[in-house]
């Protein structure tokens, strides 16, 4: 047997837990909402390159404070291009993914490639279109190559 006094006590002090619960609850989604917010923040805040390369010069610091457009690094990208033109006649061999082979005649170096990229328009003073090709990496050293080595392009099956 219980006194009405200890039940309504007891009836109390369930809907008092049952309260807490429910404010413990809110609290802890309120929290996990926060967690994500922050998450998405340092998600948003990070810089990621959009290809491998090497960092050439840095012009901030970590955790300084930018202006929109800034620039943050300058990037060296990993990938050897090769810039080369096509005369306006011969631009029917010219299209993206055709396969070119790139003659280094100086360094003794013979490698393929891809065309990655073509100009929409031919140039009026030359009738030259201006195309890129990013070359093989597993067909030799690459790395012997430097920024303005000339070499003569060819069309492989041409």
């Amino acid at each position: 047997m219980v006194s009405g006094a200890e039940l309504r006590e007891h009836r109390y002090a369930e809907k008092l837990a049952a309260a807490r619960r429910r404010s413990a609850s809110a609290s802890l989604r309120q929290q996990r909402s926060s967690v994500e917010d922050a998450s998405a923040k340092i998600v948003e805040a990070q810089l990621r390159a959009p290809f491998a390369g090497a960092i050439a010069r840095r012009y901030v610091d970590a955790g300084a404070t930018l202006e929109l457009g800034r620039p943050v690094v300058q990037l060296i990208s990993d990938a050897r291009l090769v810039r080369f033109a096509v005369p306006e006649a011969r631009g029917e061999a010219l299209r993206l993914g055709a396969a070119v082979r790139v003659e280094f005649v100086d360094e003794g170096l013979t490698v393929t490639g891809e065309v990655t990229a073509i100009a929409p328009e031919i140039d009026a003073g030359t009738r030259l279109v201006f195309a890129e090709a990013r070359l093989a990496p597993e067909d030799g050293p690459l790395q012997a190559l430097r920024v303005g080595t000339v070499g003569r392009v060819a069309f492989v099956g041409r």
